[in-house]
């Protein structure tokens, strides 16, 4: 009963948001573009500078060992800090451009995290961005998506209705409650996706890397 409930939602914000997940989307990809590309025009200072923290961050955790609750709170304060941001359009539409923002940032990052792990340490570089940002790739990020879309979507509704425009005059209570069930379901992957991050996803980037923890 459960599960369907939760499928049937899914399927709601699928249906009904599917122009405001794919523009998301596509801001997605497109920060996700930006940041490759930036990761590999840097110059050989540059890569240099920041090969010498990658080097420094590792060396921190081989003498220091992983703190895995600090990782797993910074991965959740991150993410409900762009999570709060995101819902800023909730005030008016005018400041959808915020969320948007958030969602091209998330790309960006992810972009350039992976493609000069890449460029700097070929596959096996790859390897540990992909497995250090896996839960954020393909848990976190469709759920801050979808949650955004719903927001534009309701932003959109109740601007409508301020307005006075006829098709947005009677906002129905399931619009409410699909809002919300979309943010307790980002705030759960996000806090399922911390302890993944400070737990599962350090120790495999710790094993990658040949880090023994003290």
């Amino acid at each position: 009963m459960g599960t369907n409930t939760v499928s049937k939602k899914l399927t709601a914000v699928f249906s009904e948001n599917a122009r405001e997940i794919v523009v998301l989307a596509a801001l997605f990809f497109a920060g996700l573009a930006v940041g490759t590309a930036v990761s590999l025009k840097m110059s050989e200072a540059q890569s240099e500078a920041v090969a010498e923290y990658m080097e420094c961050f590792f060396s921190a955790y081989t003498l220091q060992g992983a703190d895995r609750g600090g990782v797993c709170m910074a991965s959740v304060l991150n993410n409900i800090r762009c999570l709060l941001i995101m819902c800023i359009p909730l005030l008016s539409a005018w400041l959808i451009p915020f969320l948007a923002a958030q969602i091209a940032l998330k790309g960006f990052k992810i972009g350039f995290s992976v493609g000069f792990l890449t460029a700097a340490y070929g596959i096996f570089g790859a390897s540990v961005g992909f497995f250090s940002l896996f839960w954020q790739i393909l848990f976190t990020l469709p759920a801050l998506v979808l949650c955004g879309a719903k927001i534009m979507n309701f932003s959109f509704r109740l601007g409508g209705r301020i307005r006075g425009l006829s098709r947005f005059k009677n906002i129905g209570s399931e619009v409410y409650i699909n809002l919300i069930f979309a943010l307790i379901s980002a705030v759960f992957v996000i806090l399922a996706g911390g302890i993944f991050d400070g737990y599962a996803a350090t120790a495999i980037t710790l094993s990658l890397c040949g880090i023994s923890e003290v």
